[in-house]
């Protein structure tokens, strides 16, 4: 296997980010499609860190966890048109591939 070869394997094991500027989301409650773009994400909290959920838009819970310093530091989601998000605090939100 040539290093190139080598390289691209180890690539598709990988996560890759987009090259696009993070969002960033106040508190609050926010709609998949109109605030925010229809993606699949990682959210990450900045600061301390709070409770984050994401309802469909039929009101199914389809995240709930605590971002920070009692939670885990990342999660990754399938953001879909019409869902809400809400945060309790600041966070981060990069699209991935």
């Amino acid at each position: 296997m040539s290093k190139k070869e080598e390289v691209l394997s180890d690539l598709t094991f990988e996560v890759i980010y987009a090259k696009r500027k993070p969002i960033t989301l106040s508190p609050g409650q926010y709609i998949i499609g109109d605030d925010v773009p229809v993606n699949r994400y990682r959210v990450e909290s900045i600061g301390e860190g709070s409770n984050f959920t994401v309802n469909s838009i039929d009101g199914d819970l389809k995240v709930n966890t605590i971002l920070g310093v009692d939670g885990v530091n990342s999660y990754t989601f399938f953001g879909e048109d019409g869902d809400v998000l809400e945060t309790q605090a600041d966070v981060k939100l990069k699209i991935i591939e």
